[in-house]
C-alpha cells in the first residue's frame, strides 16, 4: 500500500475502537477530503462560477437549512445537558465515557460537518480568514477528539457550542425571513458578544482540566486546543472592534 495511504488509514490503530464504525469517524482523509473541497469551492469555484451572473434566489433553502440546523442543535444540546450534571468539572477522562456521551459527541461532529454549508449556502461571497478559520477549525478539533478520544471534557465544548448554535441559527432564520433584523446592529452586535463570551467560557473550562495535574485526558491536546482558543478569542474580538467599535464611539460622542 502506498506510504501516503497508509499515514492515514493506519490512524485506525490510535482511534478509539468504540467509534471505529461511526459516519464519518474511518479515517481522517475524510474530514480533510471534505474541507478542502470546502475551501476550494468558497473560494475559487463559487467565485468562478458566480462572476457574470445575478445571485440565486436560495429565500426558501436557506429558511429549511437554518430551521434544520436550529432543531439539530437544540436536539443535541438537549442530549448533551442530560450528561454535564455527571461530569467532573476538574477532569472527565475520555476513557469513563459512556455510550450515551459517545453518540452525544459524534452527534455534535456531525454538525459541523453540517455547519460547512453554512457558508456555501449564504456567505460565500463575503469569506472572511474568521468564518474559514472558524468552520475548518471547530470541524478538525471536533473530529480529532471524537476520533481519539470521545467524550470527556471535550463534551463541556459540545454543551456550550451547541446552545450558542441554537441562538445563532436562530437569528439567521430571522434575517432570511425578515430582512430588517439583519440591518440592526443591536441583534448582530450581541450574538458576537455571546460567541466572545463562549470562548472564555471554554478557555477557563480546558485551562482547569489542563493544570490538574491528577488528570488523565491528554494534556498536549488540551494545549494545541487552548492556542486555537486564544486566537478565536482575538478573532473575534478584532471582528467585534472593526465592525461595532465605531458604532458605539459615533454614539457616544
Amino acid at each position: 500500500m502506498d506510504v501516503s495511504v497508509r499515514l492515514f488509514t493506519d490512524f485506525e490503530k490510535l482511534g478509539d475502537p468504540r467509534v471505529k464504525n461511526y459516519t464519518l469517524m474511518q479515517t481522517p482523509l475524510q474530514p480533510i477530503v471534505i474541507s478542502t473541497l470546502y475551501m476550494l469551492f468558497i473560494l475559487k469555484i463559487g467565485p468562478t462560477l458566480m462572476k457574470h451572473r445575478e445571485p440565486l434566489n436560495l429565500k426558501y433553502v436557506m429558511i429549511a437549512y437554518n430551521i434544520v440546523q436550529i432543531v439539530a442543535n437544540l436536539v443535541v444540546f438537549v442530549m448533551f445537558a442530560k450528561i454535564v450534571p455527571n461530569l467532573n468539572f476538574l477532569c472527565s477522562p475520555a476513557d469513563n465515557s459512556t455510550p450515551a456521551m459517545l453518540a452525544a459527541h459524534h452527534c455534535y461532529t456531525l454538525l459541523k460537518f453540517l455547519d460547512l454549508l453554512d457558508t456555501v449556502l449564504k456567505r460565500w461571497r463575503q469569506v472572511s480568514y474568521l468564518h474559514v478559520h472558524h468552520h475548518v477549525g471547530m470541524l478538525a478539533s471536533a473530529w480529532i477528539s471524537g476520533k481519539y478520544f470521545p467524550g470527556g471534557h471535550a463534551l463541556y465544548l459540545g454543551f456550550y457550542n451547541t446552545f450558542v448554535h441554537t441562538i445563532m441559527y436562530g437569528y439567521y432564520l430571522m434575517t432570511v425571513c425578515c430582512p430588517e433584523y439583519g440591518k440592526s446592529v443591536w441583534w448582530k452586535k450581541h450574538l458576537t458578544q455571546v460567541q466572545i463570551v463562549q470562548h472564555y467560557v471554554v478557555f477557563f473550562t480546558f485551562f482547569v482540566q489542563l493544570v490538574n495535574q491528577d488528570c488523565s485526558y491528554p494534556k498536549f491536546w488540551t494545549a494545541v486546543f487552548l492556542s486555537t482558543n486564544v486566537l478565536m478569542i482575538f478573532l473575534f474580538t478584532k471582528f467585534y472592534r472593526d465592525n461595532y467599535g465605531k458604532a458605539t464611539s459615533d454614539k457616544v460622542k
